[in-house]
């Protein structure tokens, strides 16, 4: 059931498009108040992340926040992620809504959170505000001001107006015009000075970001091709496609065919680390990946067809679209990547790898061969020791399956133990008739030599586990 507070005498409305964080960080502002201590003091507590409180899904917090501030409860709703779900996203990814670009901590105690924004923007808003859609994954750029940032442009500060603390000031709350460390105005993107990608790509990128900001508004994708997909399943498949960039063992190799395919100059630095999301990641990363998977899907599947043969020329095999993803991405041309290469007999796999070992003086892998076999290069070695010879290989496996017959009986030893005690009949080949009763089965020589065995078996692992000690 929904909470109805009562009116609050300061409650400025939420401006077009702003985010509910920052809706509620005016509110508090003006009572005087931290985020935190005006959100235990005034408001019922939100789901989820209490740092991240754009994802809330409760009902009885927007229900709250709308009696409190005199707004309808689609508006309150509207400001928070939750109104996005099946117009954004459909699903998760790494415990974040899939294209939300989550706050990230700026140091390992958490005690800043960083998020993406708009520095010219803020420096010429009457009262500047957060703007939902710079934590859009596919937004990147502020379509007046260019690439968005992260960072002060005077001490390299992290950007986050939701804190947990005072600033330099003195203050329980920070202007979001000012950076809390230096309280310089925010002007300049320092990203845009540092590593910026070219005015061109920029372009090519804005109107990328703009015609999916434009489909999100309408609810549907418009395909040059004819026909219309659902924005938030057209979303889905952007992902997905943008996911190959990510890749560590192919990613730089597609993103680079993309962008000379392309015959746009980016002028990009190569993307920021392994093992990074793509939500997680920089405003000048994503605009590479918005760029590489908006191209792949603008012909589709043409272009992701070249780029999958490309790939495999080199010895790499991408994923496919399979029966989990998007409709609109299994289109009937994918069927021909499933038979364009053909497959090696046995005969030439096993003359390959002698030619193979023969060059490298090392034995080959199977990665190493399907390589040398698609592309012709002589892959380098990668491993630091000598693969193991067949014997060795035969000793481990026979190791394993004593050591799995070992616990196997412990396991039959343990459950015969345990019916003992409980006073159950135990199904046990007898030398004469089996027992009819409990305590004659009690009395039979099988029961004591288990009996005795299941001592013997805990005495030795109770003075191997003192010996470990």
């Amino acid at each position: 059931m929904t909470e109805q507070l009562e009116l609050w005498t300061l409650r400025p409305r939420p401006y077009a498009g702003e985010v509910l964080s920052s809706w509620l960080s005016r509110i508090a502002n003006s009572t005087d108040l931290s985020l935190w201590r005006f959100l235990e003091q005034r408001l019922p507590r939100p789901s989820g992340n209490r740092f991240d409180i754009d994802q809330t899904t409760k009902d009885s917090f927007f229900g709250a926040l709308a009696s409190a501030a005199g707004v309808s409860i689609e508006a309150a709703r509207g400001t928070g992620f939750a109104s996005d779900f099946g117009r954004v996203f459909t699903r998760r990814a790494f415990n974040n809504f899939e294209w939300i670009v989550p706050y990230s901590a700026s140091d390992f105690l958490g005690r800043h959170h960083v998020v993406p924004f708009c520095s010219a923007c803020l420096a010429t808003d009457d009262e500047p505000f957060y703007r939902k859609a710079w934590r859009y994954a596919f937004s990147p750029t502020c379509p007046r001001h260019g690439l968005l940032s992260t960072r002060c442009s005077r001490c390299s500060a992290p950007f986050g107006y939701v804190i947990n603390g005072r600033t330099p000031g003195g203050l329980a709350h920070t202007h979001m015009g000012l950076c809390r460390e230096c309280g310089a105005t925010h002007r300049t993107s320092v990203e845009s000075l540092l590593r910026g990608p070219s005015d061109a790509f920029l372009h090519d990128v804005a109107d990328m970001q703009k015609s999916l900001l434009i489909a999100l508004d309408e609810g549907w994708h418009t395909r040059e091709s004819g026909g219309a997909i659902a924005i938030a399943i057209y979303l889905r498949g952007l992902h997905d496609l943008a996911i190959h960039a990510l890749n560590p063992r192919y990613g730089s190799l597609a993103l680079t065919w993309v962008l000379s395919e392309s015959g746009v100059d980016a002028g990009l630095s190569p993307l920021e680390g392994e093992g990074v999301n793509l939500e997680q990641r920089s405003p000048s990363d994503r605009a590479s990946l918005l760029f590489f998977a908006s191209w792949l899907a603008r012909d589709w599947p043409v272009r992701f067809i070249e780029m999958v043969r490309e790939l495999r020329r080199r010895g790499y095999r991408p994923a496919l679209p399979n029966a989990e993803s998007p409709f609109w991405m299994l289109a009937r041309g994918l069927e021909a990547l499933k038979t364009m290469r053909r497959e090696n007999n046995l005969a030439e796999r096993a003359a390959a790898s002698e030619v193979l070992k023969g060059r490298r003086g090392w034995p080959s892998t199977p990665t190493d061969l399907v390589r040398f076999v698609s592309t012709g290069q002589t892959p380098p070695i990668r491993g630091k020791k000598r693969p193991a010879s067949r014997q060795v290989k035969q000793f481990f496996e026979a190791t394993d399956r004593r050591v799995e017959a070992m616990q196997s009986r412990r396991y039959a030893l343990m459950r015969a133990a345990r019916m003992a005690v409980e006073g159950l009949y135990l199904p046990i080949p007898f030398d004469t008739a089996p027992p009819s009763t409990e305590d004659e089965f009690r009395e039979s020589p099988e029961h004591r030599a288990i009996i005795q065995e299941l001592r013997f078996t805990f005495r030795a692992e109770t003075q191997a586990d003192d010996a470990d000690g």
